[in-house]
């Protein structure tokens, strides 16, 4: 075999091998992950949901920026990565009826903080204006 081939070819593994430990490690210091196994987001998910791409989301102590994609159901808020980062965070639902200790501002566009359970998670975008109005629809 010849050694140029190789070379890329090592490359492209041990790329791969590096970027999926990373995402690993992401899942599981955010807690993505156990969120994840704790309370998976419903496989069918009614298209005419509100959806939003491309959302940035702070679990724990990660950054996901712009690559979060968050889904309003009846049930709650189910959020799910984007496909290159989606390794180790399958996709998860926090139902509306967990989410206490909220708070809202606008620093550089809408953002919403809250907890459910034992995570605080804080969503900017247009999806933090939408949860916050699903929010007080619940509570009504």
């Amino acid at each position: 075999m010849r050694i140029e081939f190789l070379i890329p070819v090592a490359f492209i593994l041990f790329f791969i091998f590096i970027f999926s430990n990373v995402l690993a490690l992401l899942s599981l210091i955010s807690g993505w992950r156990k969120l994840s196994l704790k309370s998976p987001s419903p496989e069918y998910i009614d298209p005419s949901a509100a959806r939003y791409s491309m959302q940035s989301m702070r679990l724990g102590f990660v950054n996901y920026n712009r690559c979060v994609t968050v889904r309003f159901t009846s049930a709650g808020v189910s959020f799910s990565l984007f496909w290159p980062f989606s390794f180790m965070h399958g996709p998860f639902i926090i139902r509306y009826g967990t989410i206490s200790v909220i708070k809202t501002g606008s620093f550089f566009g809408p953002y919403i903080t809250f907890s459910s359970g034992e995570k605080k998670i804080m969503l900017r975008g247009k999806s933090a204006t939408e949860l916050e109005k699903r929010i007080q629809q619940n509570q009504v």
